[in-house]
């Protein structure tokens, strides 16, 4: 994932010399801000108090506010593995891009509010061994998704999101499993060779029941791959 920017009219994505994304330019702020006024009061209702903002110059490049409690399947067997937990086409979280970027595919990443729904790649013989981890996030434009129950499949998800993409694949950001949780939360981390992320909490809670557990994400904010 890279910033990208319009050069004589067209997408092109920056490269050496430009200004790609390199480590240590982005920092973490972590406080209290109210949700996008794009988003329905629905979906705003469901989500924490905390916003997680990565800046690049003091200025937002990312704003993240994360669902508090994420509805699960099940109880997972550790925090980090929450994501397994995790019901296709959940509504995650929200989140705000300021720039025009490029997402883990390096298809165009735009700028706006987006919806963040879970998914994990399908098991239809077309993506064998296309990523390393198989969890992303597809974004949907606020606008289109409004209600926390209003998209409930995979095939859903991803045509709203295509519906607003020159590519032939929707706006994701990768997820990935937390192994070892950083001895700080939230917290920059450097899950891979290229790749940059930002380690979360926030709460659980077990479907039909009251209880709740915490749940380590991990998202993906610069790097590269197949899905």
């Amino acid at each position: 994932m890279r910033f990208s920017r319009f050069i004589g009219g067209s997408l092109a994505a920056l490269a050496i010399g430009v200004c790609p994304l390199r480590a240590g330019e982005l920092a973490l702020k972590v406080g209290q801000k109210a949700p996008p006024e794009e988003i329905s009061q629905e979906v705003a209702k469901a989500l924490g108090k905390r916003c997680i903002q990565l800046l690049d110059r003091d200025q937002p490049v990312f704003e993240f506010w994360f669902r508090a409690p994420v509805p699960l399947k099940k109880k997972p067997a550790t925090a980090g593995k929450g994501l397994e937990a995790v019901a296709m086409a959940t509504l995650i979280g929200v989140v705000r891009i300021h720039k025009l970027l490029t997402d883990y595919r390096d298809d165009e990443l735009y700028e706006g509010v987006f919806t963040m729904r879970y998914g994990s790649i399908p098991s239809d013989g077309d993506h064998l061994d296309a990523s390393e981890y198989p969890y992303f996030a597809v974004l949907i434009p606020a606008k289109k998704d409004r209600t926390l129950a209003g998209i409930k499949t995979y095939k859903a998800m991803t045509k709203a999101s295509l519906k607003e993409t020159d590519s032939e694949h929707p706006m994701i950001l990768s997820l990935r499993p937390v192994r070892k949780p950083a001895v700080k939360i939230p917290a920059l981390l450097v899950p891979a060779p290229n790749h940059k992320s930002v380690l979360l909490k926030t709460t659980g809670q077990v479907a039909g029941t009251k209880q709740t557990t915490d749940i380590l994400l991990q998202v993906v904010y610069e790097g590269e791959g197949e899905f």
